[in-house]
Protein backbone atom coordinates (compact mmCIF):
# COMPACT_ATOMS: atom_id res chain seq x y z
CA UNK A 1 0.00 0.00 0.00
CA UNK A 2 2.85 2.37 1.21
CA UNK A 3 4.95 1.65 -2.04
CA UNK A 4 1.51 2.21 -4.14
CA UNK A 5 0.93 5.76 -2.58
CA UNK A 6 4.70 6.48 -2.82
CA UNK A 7 4.96 5.37 -6.72
CA UNK A 8 1.70 7.91 -7.35
CA UNK A 9 2.71 10.58 -5.61
CA UNK A 10 6.46 10.22 -7.52
CA UNK A 11 4.39 10.04 -10.78
CA UNK A 12 2.36 12.77 -10.21
CA UNK A 13 5.77 14.75 -8.77
CA UNK A 14 7.48 13.64 -12.03
CA UNK A 15 4.54 15.60 -14.34
CA UNK A 16 3.84 18.79 -12.55
CA UNK A 17 8.08 19.23 -12.24
CA UNK A 18 8.32 19.16 -15.94
CA UNK A 19 5.46 20.62 -16.56
CA UNK A 20 6.44 23.91 -14.55
CA UNK A 21 10.23 23.42 -15.69
CA UNK A 22 8.74 24.02 -19.24
CA UNK A 23 6.53 26.95 -18.46
CA UNK A 24 9.56 28.76 -16.24
CA UNK A 25 11.91 27.79 -19.34
CA UNK A 26 9.63 29.43 -21.71
CA UNK A 27 9.77 32.43 -19.51
CA UNK A 28 12.93 33.03 -19.07
CA UNK A 29 13.75 32.24 -22.69
CA UNK A 30 11.02 34.71 -23.66
CA UNK A 31 12.48 37.56 -20.83
CA UNK A 32 15.98 37.01 -22.69
CA UNK A 33 14.80 37.51 -26.36
CA UNK A 34 12.60 40.92 -25.44
CA UNK A 35 15.90 42.10 -24.07
CA UNK A 36 18.09 40.71 -26.72
CA UNK A 37 15.11 42.71 -29.03
CA UNK A 38 15.58 46.11 -27.24
CA UNK A 39 19.20 46.26 -27.42
CA UNK A 40 19.20 45.34 -30.96
CA UNK A 41 16.56 47.97 -31.64
CA UNK A 42 18.51 50.70 -29.11
CA UNK A 43 22.00 49.86 -31.80
CA UNK A 44 20.19 50.46 -35.26
CA UNK A 45 18.10 53.57 -33.73
CA UNK A 46 21.91 55.20 -32.93
CA UNK A 47 23.12 53.53 -36.44
CA UNK A 48 20.67 55.55 -37.94
CA UNK A 49 20.86 59.05 -35.95
CA UNK A 50 24.72 58.53 -36.54
CA UNK A 51 24.48 57.81 -40.55
CA UNK A 52 21.64 60.46 -40.96
CA UNK A 53 24.52 63.05 -39.98
CA UNK A 54 27.09 62.26 -42.63
CA UNK A 55 27.11 64.26 -45.72
CA UNK A 56 25.35 62.24 -48.77
CA UNK A 57 27.48 64.31 -51.39
CA UNK A 58 30.79 62.01 -50.12
CA UNK A 59 29.35 58.89 -51.29
CA UNK A 60 30.62 55.55 -49.49
CA UNK A 61 33.66 56.70 -48.39
CA UNK A 62 32.39 57.93 -45.17
CA UNK A 63 30.13 55.08 -44.40
CA UNK A 64 32.92 53.07 -44.36
CA UNK A 65 35.01 54.58 -42.05
CA UNK A 66 32.56 54.73 -39.73
CA UNK A 67 32.09 51.19 -39.83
Amino acid sequence: MAADVTAVVGSVATVIGTIMGAFFGVQVGSQGKEAAEAGRAKAESVTRKALAKLDPSQGTDDLMKVL
